[in-house]
């Protein structure tokens, strides 16, 4: 079994609209029990034998294929129902997520069936890699890796599908990726328009639609949080 890994929030981090908080995969899960909730948000997802979670006094059993989603400060218990309980999770924050989770229509925490769990597994995977390695470079990685996450969580867990696509466009990955690897040099909107195969108007309209801001805005407030 492999160890969690955590991180606090640098400073960084903080002026990012996602960032990641911690992750433990293929991890031996005992009994957990939080009555206040926690302070972040957390996606667990169940790899081996099962276990029961109890949200706001509603217990449901989690199999193999079947995931989890908890909303900060929300009281829950979650205990294994085999000796030998594997999950795989995450912890992450931030500023947008409310107003992401808002857009695809989930209000707070539940229990959701994955289309494609071996995928989540290995962006989860990926979470723990990047937290152990806690460079400047890693932690913008795991900010655009939570927006991964998230919209892999809109595609793939059954009861987030809704006809919402125009606004949590999954084709804005590969701007992301760019803006998030390469801030350091000059970046058009048409190298970013191009690279998710749109027209620079419509990928302005889709950014301002997921993150609030234009292009230019988020480039630039990427750069004064790298210069600090």
């Amino acid at each position: 079994m492999e160890l969690p890994v955590f991180s606090e929030p640098t400073s960084i981090e903080k002026e990012l609209p996602f960032s990641l908080r911690g992750a433990g995969h293929n991890y031996l899960q005992r009994e957990v029990s939080r009555p206040f909730g926690f302070p972040v948000y957390q996606l667990l997802l169940c790899r081996k034998n099962s276990g029961v979670i109890t949200i706001k006094g509603a217990e449901t059993t989690i199999s193999p294929g079947q995931a989890v989603v908890l909303f900060p400060e929300e009281p829950h218990r979650y205990t294994p129902s085999d000796q030998q309980w594997i999950i795989s999770w995450v912890s992450f924050q931030g500023f947008q997520l409310a107003d992401l989770f808002f857009k695809m229509q989930v209000k707070g925490s539940g229990v959701y069936h994955v289309t494609d769990p071996e995928y989540l597994d290995s962006r989860i995977a990926y979470a723990a890699q990047l937290l152990s390695q806690p460079s400047v470079e890693h932690r913008l990685e795991g900010s655009a890796l939570v927006y991964s996450l998230i919209l892999s969580c809109y595609h793939q867990l059954h009861q987030v599908r809704n006809p919402l696509d125009q606004m949590l466009p999954s084709n804005l990955e590969p701007a992301l990726h760019i803006i998030m690897n390469e801030y350091h040099r000059s970046i058009s909107l048409d190298e970013l328009a191009n690279a998710c195969d749109i027209s620079p108007q419509h990928f302005i309209r889709l950014f301002k639609s997921a993150f609030q801001a234009k292009p230019t805005e988020y480039i630039n407030s990427i750069r004064i949080s790298k210069s600090k």
